[in-house]
């Protein structure tokens, strides 16, 4: 509660469903909406990207979401994805429904938006754990998926203080951003701005120009713990990771 003005604290959940996630579409909006159920004024935002939204493929979301969210529609753009983790065409769509959500918060008074991955499944207290920080940018722990599942989203020089973990970047597929930050920084990919030598999706991106902003790094929460769901028809192989 906003002791000052006698209201509840507006914050966002964005959940972004790419086009080669059909398969988790109810399970990053299941977890937003559980959160929304336990914190007054919180609100849901769903960006799909989806090639016909109104097909049977789909309504399982259309169900869930029925009069409970916010809702975007976003035609698959750029090339055609020869895969999964095809970077050319999958990060241009990823960015522009990143920053929809961003435009989405900040045309509101909302002082927090939390941005949630279809295929991330965050535990129900994993809201209240990251706003507790009340840090600019702080994620919570979401592991690899598929044959990467040993691994933890963490990277870079790591500092671990207390439950926390200050890195160079973590994911930002389970990841709240404060305002302030949201103002100042929007979501791209490409060349990194201290190395232009080395090419950064988005996840990296953000937390370096967060951090070249004054913000400082990016920290994850090691008890906001989550699932991360692969896809059972194309399985996620050892080396069909991303390359940036």
């Amino acid at each position: 509660m906003d002791g000052s003005e006698g209201r509840c604290e507006v914050i966002g959940i964005a959940v972004i469903i790419g086009e080669y996630k059909a398969y988790s579409q109810t399970i990053g909006v299941y977890s937003a909406l559980v959160m929304s159920e336990r914190q007054p004024g919180v609100h849901v935002y769903v960006n799909v990207e989806a090639r016909d939204f109104g097909s049977d493929e789909w309504r399982p979301l259309r169900e869930m979401i029925h009069n409970r969210a916010a809702l975007e529609i976003m035609e698959p753009i750029g090339v055609v994805r020869q895969r999964d983790q095809d970077q050319s065409a999958r990060l241009g769509p990823i960015v522009v429904a990143r920053n929809a959500a961003r435009y989405w918060a900040l045309r509101s008074d909302m002082s927090s938006l939390l941005f949630i991955d279809s295929d991330v499944e965050p535990e129900p207290d994993g809201l209240e754990r990251l706003l507790a920080h009340n840090k600019p940018l702080v994620g919570g722990l979401v592991p690899g998926r598929g044959a990467h599942a040993m691994h933890r989203y963490v990277f870079g020089k790591q500092t671990q203080e207390g439950n926390l973990v200050a890195c160079d970047y973590g994911t930002c597929g389970y990841m709240l951003v404060r305002r302030d930050l949201l103002e100042k920084v929007e979501f791209r990919w490409g060349p990194s701005r201290r190395r232009p030598d080395v090419m950064l999706s988005e996840d990296p991106a953000f937390a370096e120009d967060a951090l070249m902003a004054g913000f400082g790094r990016f920290y994850v929460d090691l008890n906001a713990t989550s699932r991360h769901h692969d896809n059972p028809g194309r399985p996620l192989f050892l080396g069909g990771v991303a390359q940036f």
